[in-house]
């Protein structure tokens, strides 16, 4: 017979670089040959082939009989590589207002993008970027591989600005008719400053832009009673100095000017240590500072004694007095601070807290002293508190539980029993005795009481009765007992066991039965109580003799 044979591939496809295994087989052949591998002329067995284009692979074996021949093909597909990129900043930090460069360059691409920049296009290149802030940069290139990216970040840091302002002298006397005094001298300089400015603090005007001032200095005006000086950067703090401003001897200030003293002028110095808010009823210590700025000395004693009194409206008594008293005589040019212990109106309200000095029975006088208004708010509300048993009564051994509740706290206290500080919960109790609970609780508004509960304790009792208690012999009586706050009980019959009994579910006992007696009995009623005591009774039936008359 003619040789058959059979040739495959596996796998069939592959890409470039990759291998595929032949194989072969045949029946009646000798040799085998083949075309595009070696068969080293076996007529069966494996190679493994590298094509690089697709290729037809076959093999032809020979016997007695003749030649047969098969084939198979190794499909090649060829992969575009994806494109390459890199990209980077050099230098990676600058200062703001700098430069810096970016290189990319790329393979396998035929044009690139990029993200905060332009590249135009190029698949390599170079760009100049000048960031305000730190970016990060990206290119994209694409090719028929895909598309992929890289990116550089630039840091920007800033320079700060500083600069040191200074004023000679520092304060200085305004005369009589003046409103500002104007022999203060003041010099400066800064670092890094793009845009300078000294400013008056009090009105906001620019009173140079230039970077810096030496010696003798810019001339201030400075105002009653100081004026701030401010050195900025576009609007930023570099550096701030006060200079202070007096009137002249024989001068207080009236608001505006300088002005010749009168014989009693005030000017209201400091007034600290006024809340912003308070609770209705709440009490502070304000400090008010007046200076005596007339011709006058102020006396504290007298019928026209000095005195600091409320305003707005005048001689209120919204702090719980109007008036308020000198220790101690004040002599022109001195000052005196009243220690003001005052108490919140009552009423929920803005309150004004403004004073000013006077001459009792002569006049008022002088500067306000006065403070932001203050808020008087509601005091907070004083616990609400709860506490119940249950039961409220209950035989001796037993428990009751109590519970309670409140508002407005944040812990209670138990009287005859513990809350463990908790604002609402329950406890067991077990009194031996009637006893009486309560509780405390606290929160911001004060304390709050419950009312009292009372557990009562029922007292163990029994008794029993025999009803004839004096029979004849072989008679009979009828034994009726009860026992209360009990457990169960036994009634022993000249000492010998006769009933055994249980209480019902409120702790009683009470029955009565007939009896036969034969001789004096004693009947004994003892009961067991829940706290594992024993209450007990005690009948006898007597026996009497029957005579027979002859």
């Amino acid at each position: 017979p003619a040789p058959t044979v059979t040739l495959s591939a596996s796998p069939t496809s592959i890409t470039s670089g990759s291998s595929s295994t032949l194989t072969w087989s045949s029946s009646n052949a000798t040799s085998c040959t083949g075309t595009g591998f070696s068969t080293g002329g076996a007529t069966s067995n494996t190679a493994v082939v590298y094509p690089s284009t697709t290729t037809t692979y076959s093999v032809s074996c020979t016997g007695s009989g003749g030649t047969s021949s098969s084939s198979a093909t190794v499909t090649v597909t060829t992969t575009t590589p994806a494109p390459t990129v890199t990209l980077s900043a050099s230098p990676t930090s600058i200062t703001s207002g700098s430069s810096s460069t970016l290189t990319w360059s790329s393979k396998n691409a035929t044009s690139c993008t990029g993200l905060g920049f332009s590249t135009g296009g190029a698949t390599s290149n170079t760009a100049t970027v000048s960031p305000s802030t730190t970016t990060t940069y990206k290119v994209s290139c694409t090719g028929s591989g895909g598309t992929s990216s890289s990116s550089a970040t630039v840091t920007v840091t800033t320079t700060s600005a500083s600069g040191t302002l200074s004023l000679s002298p520092t304060s200085c006397t305004i005369a009589s008719g003046a409103s500002t005094c104007s022999t203060v001298y003041a010099t400066w300089s800064t670092t890094n400053a793009t845009s300078p400015a000294l400013v008056d603090g009090n009105t906001g005007t620019t009173l140079s832009t230039l970077a810096s001032e030496t010696t003798p200095g810019l001339q201030v005006w400075v105002a009653y009673p100081q004026t701030v000086f401010n050195l900025n950067n576009s609007g930023t703090l570099l550096s701030t100095q006060t200079a202070t401003a007096s009137c002249a001897s024989g001068t207080s200030w009236n608001g505006s000017i300088c002005a010749a003293s009168a014989a009693n002028d005030s000017q209201c110095v400091s007034i600290t240590g006024v809340p912003s808010t308070i609770v209705a009823g709440g009490t502070f210590t304000a400090q008010v500072t007046m200076k005596n700025t007339g011709t006058n000395t102020w006396v504290s004693g007298g019928t026209n004694a000095y005195k600091l009194g409320s305003q707005n409206p005048q001689d209120n008594t919204n702090w719980g007095v109007s008036r308020f008293l000198l220790a101690t005589n004040v002599a022109p040019g001195s000052t005196y601070t009243f220690n003001m212990n005052a108490t919140a109106p009552t009423t929920p309200g803005t309150y004004a807290f403004d004073w000013e000095m006077l001459e009792e029975f002569v006049t008022w006088f002088g500067q306000t002293c006065s403070a932001p208004a203050v808020t008087v708010t509601s005091p907070p509300p004083v616990p609400t508190v709860t506490l119940s048993a249950s039961p409220t009564t209950i035989n001796n051994g037993q428990s009751s539980t109590l519970i309670w509740s409140s508002t407005n706290a944040t812990t209670c206290t138990g009287v005859g029993f513990s809350a463990g500080n908790a604002p609402s919960g329950n406890a067991v109790v077990s009194p031996s005795t009637t006893s009486n609970y309560q509780v405390s609780c606290t929160g911001s508004g004060g304390t709050g009481w419950s009312p009292i509960t009372t557990v009562t304790v029922n007292v163990p009792a029994a008794s029993i009765t025999a009803s004839p208690n004096r029979v004849l012999t072989g008679g009979s009586t009828t034994v009726s007992w009860n026992a209360s706050s009990v457990s169960s009980c036994t009634i022993t019959k000249n000492n010998s066991l006769w009933k055994s009994l249980s209480a019902d579910s409120n702790g009683n006992v009470s029955s009565s039965s007939p009896d036969t007696i034969a001789s004096q009995t004693t009947y004994l009623l003892s009961c067991t109580t829940g706290a594992n005591s024993t209450v007990s009774a005690s009948q006898i039936v007597n026996v009497v003799q029957s005579f027979q008359e002859f």
